[in-house]
This record gives C-alpha cells, structure tokens and sequence, in this order.
C-alpha cells in the first residue's frame, strides 16, 4: 500500500507512491525548467505527505435487512438511491497516531 502522496500545484495532480523516493522523482520530473517553473511551484504549493489514515466504510444496515416478505413489502427507511447504509471513519495506518 502507498505511504506518500505527491501534489503538483499547477495542474492540480497528485500521484500516490510506496517510496518517499519515487514521490520526490516524479514531482521533480514535472518541473519543465525550459518553459520556467509555475507560479505555484514558486509559491510553494507543491508537496509531499506521509499518508498516516485511510478512509474506511463501515456497514451500519442493508436493504434486505428491512423486507417483509409475509407483507410483500420494503419498509427502508433511508433512500431509494442505496441498498446499503454506513459510516465512514478514518483509520490509522502504520502506527501513526492522530495529528
């Protein structure tokens, strides 16, 4: 799983790497030194971060938890649009502890 997160400024990317290595390598390798460094890259918009959480989905209920067959019918009390309902929580990787 990557542990960086590289962000290049002037055209709003970003690319995820294992290495702090290989995040530093492409972020350098899109600097274009002919054509002169964006305003952004000047400014010091560009950067790499250890990724510490993950977004992680926790099931909370299910659509088919709510049928009554001996009725025929769907009593789901959330919208239509989804068969599944949860959370999300950001989960701690590597050891990191909240920042």
């Amino acid at each position: 799983m990557d542990k960086y997160i590289a962000f290049y400024a002037a055209n709003c990317e970003s690319e995820t790497f294992e290495t702090l290595e290989e995040a530093k390598k492409w972020l350098m390798d899109g600097y274009d030194i002919e054509d002169g460094y964006s305003e952004e890259t000047m400014w010091g918009f560009d950067y790499i971060a250890k990724i510490t959480h993950r977004s992680k989905f926790i099931e909370t209920d299910r659509r088919k938890n709510h049928w009554k067959p001996e009725e025929g019918k769907d009593e789901w009390p959330y919208d239509n649009e989804f068969d599944i309902v949860g959370n999300i929580i950001l989960e701690m990787i590597n050891g990191n502890e909240l920042l």
